[in-house]
């Protein structure tokens, strides 16, 4: 790839961003213009499905995903929409406030902008490391630890992995979510 077709991508990146960006304020916008009626809170019966045991199986599930470059696996150690919307957004609030009053305009964005997001970086992901079989070698989460009201997060989490043939890498990826002993990725956006 020559100069000029490496800046022509790095250009179509960036008009990207810049289009994701003005949609998400031109939403915000709209929202704040026309404030939606319906007001959306979270759900008490809304349980986590699928989520695994530890961090540790977690990232292994991860790493597994990749090296067998299955997509679908990788999304499924996300929280799902339904989890998200219910359990995720409202609960993001300092320990001992009341779930926060979700608009259905303010959860659609939220949820739009996130799982569009992690969908890149899945794709990302997987044409970085997919097929290559690690092993850890260092875990951290390079944002650290928070409780919040509805769940407690692990945020940025840095691999030191290393390859069959000895080389390590880092792989950087988001953030990881536990509810009622359940650990889901929130998404695979790394910054």
């Amino acid at each position: 790839m020559n100069d000029h077709q490496t800046t022509g991508r790095r250009l179509g990146a960036l008009r990207a961003s810049i289009l994701l960006a003005g949609l998400a304020a031109g939403l915000v916008a709209v929202s704040a213009a026309n404030p939606p009626q319906e007001t959306v809170t979270a759900t008490s019966g809304t349980r986590i499905q699928g989520g695994k045991a530890s961090v540790e199986e977690l990232v292994s599930e991860f790493l597994a995903a990749l090296a067998a470059r299955d997509r679908d696996a990788l999304h499924r150690l996300r929280f799902s929409e339904t989890e998200y919307r219910e359990v995720i957004y409202p609960g993001a609030v300092e320990v001992g406030k009341p779930p926060r009053k979700v608009t259905q305009q303010g959860s659609d964005l939220a949820w739009g902008l996130l799982d569009t997001k992690s969908a890149y970086s899945e794709q990302a992901l997987l044409s970085s490391h997919g097929g290559r079989k690690y092993r850890v070698v260092e875990m951290k989460f390079a944002e650290g630890e928070k409780d919040y009201a509805g769940y407690h997060a692990y945020k940025q989490l840095r691999l030191i992995v290393q390859s069959d043939d000895g080389a390590e890498v880092e792989i950087r990826t988001g953030s990881i979510g536990e509810v009622d002993g359940q650990y889901k990725f929130f998404s695979f956006i790394r910054d």
